[in-house]
């Protein structure tokens, strides 16, 4: 009999409803069922087959006789699950067929996990030993494990998951120590209640037909024990998390997920449809980062609370202080942590003793697969949501509930729980006999006092980064090659070292030369001809401003230096008292102790916190924090008024210290140079040093040789490295001001900075020389315009402080208030390189520098949008950028020699120095002159965001300058509820307005600023068109539009005599101001 499957979609925020039709004869079936058990017979054997021919260094036999007897001791006090069994067994075959082991050195070790359960029968150890012998047949094989799982006692054991990970030759043993609840069937007599008749059996969907009075009294009490208003049952916490998620988000609201998350939480993150930002596992900081960016929607953060990765335990607390900064809600997976974090085993909101507040912005998943040893899941929360998810989880909608015996059964085992607190000790006892015992192993375990504990086996470092490590034979310019000639784009520039290109002829003949004529003396008592040019080419580069050098080999030394001559200066001076620093939050300066003490990294910090000393940190400047470019004075005043605040605060500061224009460290995170302006005024009046580490930003990279050239001030202490020598010999340098240079110069030794280390300076001489003469971007802007394929025409002299980033419509954002500072960017997309990228620097933001792009909306229709798309084109084409106008949607077209055109889209190819392809930069066009969703309603089709989407990348992969005009005005109907502002929103493009200046013109301009803001879109500028006669009170009303509108104004265009539309695009040109250029 033929079988129809009917499939149907409903996503949230549509009516597009999808109906698939499949007919299956039963023959059909059965085959189909055939080929997917092939089919994963082939998986499972391939994997088998991976799994036994690990590395064959990994243990030798000494170590499983160790590890055998520790299995058979451990009996005891340890006792094991019979997973464990399993686990011992696997780890045999995979030791036994992956080392040169004797036979019968492996079979000890497979027959101690046989003997680790004292209650499993000989013949089934015996019988799983056998199938070990033959890898061939253990497919075939059954165990019965019955007899031992039966045997198990109700106290703390410990299990290990079934089966080694194997990853890039090396493996990892995963155990999990928890508490097992199961003999309590006798212990209280509701369990007899739950097999009555009148309560047997399962039931229906709790919302068709609600719960029985055990589930309901579970939920009740689940939701009192974990201190939240109500709860929610589910079958499985994969399924809470299926369900809940989706729920919560959906397209336009952005998840913040750990890096180490559990897999049903990723796949609940992208099955919702909202947005997914990363971070790295538990950093905060890099979490702030992206919580403080602007986003549209809500705003949901995820994480695991025990992570079974590695067995840490996230900041739980700290998570929920960023939530309530950025307004946003926590849902925490305790999947791990309930009934063994806690004093009473509540979890982890008990661990983290979080208050009914805290609690309010968390939505709390346990689950009773773990610790329990039982089955089933619950989310607790507020009434509010618990009811929101009864309407709307899909998983708890569809999904029958939790039969009644299961209800009775979880509720004797959370009487259990409340009173296991002898089991919890004892659980802990048996995580430190574990850990003793593994001190004697030759690998190690990962570092937890969590029960989740993971033995390390082999070379382990880059098991998290899920890559090998890079072999590189050998470099030329900005491309670095391995051994079978496969290059890769030295994208980082060796952490913003290789300045002028790897092999440059130049230094590398310098360096030749001096070292044939004088490699190495001291500077102690001595000096030579090079270092002294050295030292006044570099004094002379800062009009002598900075006319003293102190030589190290490299920045973190130079850093140590610099804050050292400061309190040596203020001892000289009679001040001992100033001791202390002022850095600036996620500042990086080295990993020396010194340089640490002033760096606001915790990555680099966290580890060393003890011996770093107290400091002081003031906020930080970076621009991102602006919701538009309005607020970029606000940001810098307000990292200005907390330097100030500390300064005011503390008598004790000897300097402040700082990276000017760019924290490389922190993701490339920028700042005015009005800032730095700022700093240098506290600092004098505060009579504190300043010091600028400009060891990765400076001789050359943010566009002059010094970037605080940029600001027009200069520090009393600054630090060069990196790009002094282009990577090709450890040296830096710290420059100090007269001022200071004074205060050491005395005959008493002690008053004295000592300055003995070493130099063969013609090489960095030539290296300086090579510099001014701007001769570093010239192989760099050529090497990526041929491996790309295209010129960059955005990495320009004499900047050479650049991000590259993959190109995707959710990637892109204004990045004016960037380049405005000289820093510009470089547009390479993912493939353009030949093999490959080198990793970024740990932590660094994956966000980076936006292409420039826009999206040109206006105050209504026919206000000259294409008038103005055209003008700005033929602006930034005037300086040879590669420019590219498009607009997606388009009505009005005619037919001419079999094709549809459009003036408004043929004005933007004519304005336009790149060639669109229309088929593919403009989907929908129609030939009537209509509002969109009629046309589209008429046509019977939905108009695809993801369609216009790919025709924006491709736009904006080909060009320097993307235009992306829009339809109509920003709230024009697009069709199945959306707006011209949801396709903005979707582009996620900064937003220039076109208002036409007639009747009606404020009242709309400020609508549409509110509708632009509400979604999260930041404001490049706007233009005023006269598109009407004369009006009485104009001036006044773009007087108006200047005093309320929160972007600059980028023209005025006043009413224009020419009667062709490219001459008037010419005029209207002249008019106009790139919304990317410096500021007038």
């Amino acid at each position: 009999m033929a079988r129809t499957l009917v499939f149907l979609d409903r996503p949230r925020h549509t009516r597009v409803r999808r109906v698939v039709n499949a007919a299956f004869s039963a023959k059909a079936l059965e085959s189909l069922h055939g080929t997917i058990e092939k089919r994963v017979t082939q998986i499972h054997l391939g994997l088998e087959d991976k799994l036994r021919h690990g590395p064959a260094d990994l243990v030798d036999e000494a170590w499983s006789e160790q590890l055998a007897r520790f299995i058979g001791q451990a009996t005891p006090d340890l006792p094991l699950l019979m997973d464990t069994q399993d686990a011992l067994l696997d780890m045999a075959g995979f030791l036994g067929n992956s080392t040169n082991l004797q036979e019968d050195s492996a079979w000890r070790l497979r027959k101690a996990a046989g003997l680790a359960i004292e209650s499993a029968e000989d013949s089934c150890c015996d019988q799983r030993g056998a199938a070990l012998r033959q890898p061939d047949s253990i497919h075939s094989q059954t165990f019965d494990a019955g007899p031992a799982l039966a045997r198990r006692d109700n106290q703390a054991e410990l299990s290990m998951g079934h089966g080694i990970h194997h990853c890039l030759g090396a493996g990892l043993v995963q155990l999990e120590a928890k508490l097992v609840l199961e003999q309590f069937l006798p212990l209280l007599p509701r369990l007899q209640l739950a097999q009555a008749q009148d309560v047997a059996g399962a039931t229906a969907s709790p919302l068709i037909c609600g719960h029985h009075a055990l589930a309901h009294q579970l939920e009740q009490e689940l939701a009192d024990w974990s201190g939240f208003e109500a709860s929610r049952l589910f079958v499985s916490g994969y399924q809470a998390s299926l369900g809940v998620i989706p729920a919560l988000v959906g397209t336009g609201d952005t998840i913040f997920c750990d890096r180490l998350n559990h897999a049903s939480l990723v796949d609940a993150s992208r099955l919702s449809g909202a947005r997914l930002r990363v971070y790295p596992h538990r950093d905060m900081a890099r979490l702030d980062d992206l919580l403080g960016r602007p986003t549209t929607g809500f705003k949901l953060v995820i994480s695991d609370s025990l992570f079974s990765m590695d067995g840490t335990v996230a900041p739980v607390d700290e998570l929920i202080t960023l939530c309530e900064r950025h307004d946003a809600l926590l849902y925490l997976d305790d999947a791990h942590g309930l009934g063994v974090l806690g004093e009473n085993g509540r979890g982890a909101p008990e661990h983290f003793l979080l208050n009914t507040t805290q609690r309010q912005r968390l939505i709390y998943l346990g689950t009773f697969g773990k610790a329990a040893g039982q089955g089933g899941a619950f989310i607790a929360c507020s009434h509010s949501l618990a009811d929101w998810f009864t309407q709307s989880a899909r998983s708890y909608v569809y999904s029958t509930g939790l039969a009644p015996a299961h209800c009775a059964s979880l509720l004797a085992c959370l009487q259990l729980i409340k009173q296991a607190q002898p089991q919890r000790a004892l659980l802990k006892k048996h995580i430190q006999t574990l850990q003793t015992f593994s001190q004697d192993l030759p690998w190690r375990l990962a570092p937890s006092d969590t029960p989740v504990q993971s033995l390390l086996i082999g070379e382990m470092q880059h098991h998290d980064q899920g890559v090998p490590l890079l072999a590189i034979k050998r470099a030329q310019g900005a491309w670095l090659y391995d051994a079978d000639g496969n290059a890769y784009l030295d994208a980082i520039s060796s952490w913003w070292v290789n300045l002028f290109g790897h092999s440059h002829p130049h230094l590398v003949q310098a360096i030749n030369d001096q070292v044939q004529q004088l490699d190495h003396i001291m500077l102690c008592g001595l000096t030579h001809e090079p270092v002294v040019q050295l030292s006044e080419r570099l004094a002379a580069l800062s009009s002598h401003r900075l006319g003293h050098a102190f030589y190290a080999s490299d920045g973190a030394s130079a850093v140590e230096i610099a804050l050292k001559l400061s309190v040596h200066y203020w001892r000289n001076q009679g001040q001992e008292h100033k001791h202390r620093f002022v850095g600036i939050a996620q500042g990086y300066h080295g990993e020396t102790l010194g340089a640490l003490a002033v760096t606001d990294v915790p990555l680099f910090r966290e580890s060393y916190g003890s011996q770093l000393g107290q400091q002081y940190t003031a906020a930080s400047p970076d621009l991102r924090q602006a919701h538009s470019p309005d607020e970029h004075h606000q940001v810098t005043t307000n990292a200005l008024q907390s330097l100030e605040q500390i300064l005011e605060s503390h008598q004790d500061i000897a300097a402040v210290i700082l990276e000017p224009l760019v924290q490389c460290a922190a993701g490339m995170h920028m700042h005015s140079p009005d800032y730095l302006r700022g700093v240098r005024e506290l600092c004098d009046r505060h009579q504190v040093h300043l010091i600028l580490d400009e060891i990765a930003v400076g001789c050359g990279r943010t566009g002059t040789f010094f970037a605080c050239e940029q600001a027009g001030i200069w520090p009393d202490l600054l630090c060069l490295s990196k790009g002094i020598t282009g990577g090709t010999l450890p040296l830096s340098v710290v420059l100090s001001n007269p001022t200071i240079y004074q205060g050491f110069y005395d005959q008493d030794l002690r008053r004295a900075a000592k300055n003995a280390g070493t130099s063969a300076g013609r090489g960095f001489a030539q290296v300086e020389a090579a510099l001014s003469q701007n001769a570093a971007s010239a192989p760099l802007r050529g090497d990526l315009g041929l491996r790309a394929g295209h010129r960059p025409g955005s990495l320009r002299p004499p900047g050479l402080c650049s991000t590259l980033l993959p190109l995707c419509p959710a990637a892109r954002a204004d990045a004016a208030p960037y380049r405005q500072y000289g820093v510009p960017d470089a547009r390479l997309s993912m493939g353009h390189t030949r093999s490959g990228a080198l990793p970024a620097w740990p932590g660094s933001s994956a966000e980076g520098i936006r292409m420039r792009a826009c999206f040109v909306t206006g105050t209504d229709t026919e206000i000259g949008k294409t008038l103005v798309s055209s003008a700005l084109l033929h602006l930034l084409s005037q300086s040879g950028a590669r420019t590219l106008g498009i607009k997606p949607i388009a009505s009005g077209a005619e037919e001419i020699e079999g094709r549809l055109h459009n003036e408004d889209v043929d004005a933007l190819a004519r304005h336009s120095r790149l060639k669109p392809d229309p088929e593919t930069l403009t989907p929908y066009l129609f030939k009537p002159a209509a509002a969109p969703h009629i046309l589209a309603e008429q046509a019977g089709i939905e108009l695809d965001p993801a369609l216009i989407q790919k025709s924006v990348q491709a736009a904006a992969e080909q060009a320097d300058y993307a235009i992306v005009e829009g339809v109509g005005g920003f709230m024009l109907p697009l069709g199945q509820g959306r707006t011209g502002a949801d396709l903005a929103q979707a582009l996620q493009l900064p937003v220039v307005l076109v208002i036409g200046l007639r009747l009606g013109a404020l009242n709309h301009a400020l609508l549409t600023v509110q509708a632009i803001r509400a979604n999260g879109l930041p404001l490049l500028g706007w233009i005023a068109n006269h598109i009407a006669p004369e009006m009485t009170y104009a001036q006044e009303n773009l007087q108006t539009l200047h005093d309320y509108l929160p972007g600059p104004c980028l023209g005025v265009i006043p009413r224009l005599n020419a009667t062709t539309l490219d001459d008037r695009i010419q005029q209207a040109a002249h008019y106009l101001r790139s919304p990317w250029k410096e500021k007038d």
